[in-house]
């Protein structure tokens, strides 16, 4: 099957993301092929080649075959090969077909395949818990329920928004949201899984131009850093980080930061706000670098509203941007800002 085929293969990684980073399914949900039926048929309304394929998988239990091959020792990249041959001689489907479904089915596990590629690609896709993923359309989502995304920016960081959605930007009661888990296994990276649970910061000296300033002061343009800045793992995001200009070395900068949903709207559940957030910080990176972060050394972090934080009024999403490496899985130094690089 050619890559232009699976014109639906962004939509269906962050699909399976969702469901297993979702405590409600999880990993097993991979290998069920009715409950991955139903779930899959909400997520991807539009793409049943995808999700013929997907099930398919799910049927030929795929995702625990290549579970049992890791376990054994096997090489993650040796384990897709040989899963993928096993369904491919079990399936009608093409080579390239079960190359790819295997692929992102490790992908979802949270395998380290060690190869950057689009997700398009029927060949095996590389990825790490240390970066977000997933492209959309240019410029921030806008939907029926969310008529309008007033992002917040240095410019605006001041200035008095007269919007429903503006609401949001004001900090709730409740304690900040922690880090989604968008960036979590939807992440698209080069970092080994074992390397990306090391807590590696970067300490800086202060810069007298340095603010610290909380997440909701945050603003698209702000450039971070700080020793708490751990974007390869799933914590709380810091009570406070020191922003400084994007001329000065930091480590993660932040491009977009505003509401995504009215604060009308009721709470739509975990899943819901996962998939909502991958496809805000996927545009919004596109926006504002030029090109889709998968063509690019930078991975994202993000956060979003949890329960909690939405009851006290939280609609806020911020993506964060960094460059992580083997060395450096919460990001290496950077002394400019990635905005328009590209």
């Amino acid at each position: 099957m050619a890559e232009s085929t699976f014109e639906h293969a962004d939509e269906a990684r962050q699909a399976l993301h969702v469901i297993v980073s979702d405590p409600a399914y999880g990993a097993n949900t991979l290998s069920n092929p009715q409950q991955l039926s139903n779930l899959l048929t909400d997520y991807l309304p539009d793409a049943p080649r995808e999700v013929g394929v997907l099930i398919a998988a799910a049927q030929a239990r795929v995702s625990e075959s290549l579970s049992e091959h890791v376990a054994q020792g096997m090489n993650v990249s040796t384990a897709v090969r040989l899963t993928a041959s096993s369904f491919a001689n079990s399936t009608a489907f093409a080579p390239a077909v079960c190359e790819w479904v295997t692929s992102e089915m490790a992908i979802a596990l949270g395998l380290d395949l060690g190869v950057s590629q689009p997700a398009g690609s029927a060949q095996p896709v590389g990825r790490a818990p240390v970066v977000g993923e997933a492209e959309s359309t240019h410029g921030p989502a806008k939907t029926a329920e969310n008529p309008a995304t007033q992002e917040l920016t240095q410019d605006s960081r001041d200035a008095p928004v007269a919007t429903e959605l503006a609401v949001a930007s004001e900090p709730p009661a409740a304690q900040a949201p922690g880090l989604s888990r968008t960036g979590r296994l939807v992440l698209i990276g080069g970092c080994a899984v074992a390397a990306c649970a090391l807590i590696i910061t970067i300490i800086i000296g202060a810069s007298s131009s340095s603010r610290e300033l909380t997440y909701y002061q945050l603003v698209k343009g702000d450039c971070v850093r700080g020793s708490n800045l751990r974007l390869s793992t799933f914590r709380t995001w810091p009570e406070t980080v020191q922003a400084v200009s994007c001329n000065t070395q930091h480590v993660a900068e932040i491009y977009f930061a505003g509401p995504a949903w009215p604060q009308s709207r009721t709470f739509p559940g975990e899943s819901a706000i996962t998939l909502r957030t991958i496809t805000e910080c996927n545009s919004a990176f596109l926006s504002y670098v030029g090109v889709p972060f998968t063509s690019t050394p930078y991975r994202y972090a993000d956060v979003a509203p949890d329960a909690n934080s939405w009851a006290s009024g939280d609609r806020r999403v911020l993506c964060v941007a960094y460059r992580p490496t083997a060395s450096h899985p919460n990001g290496e130094g950077l002394d400019k800002s990635i905005k328009g690089t590209r």
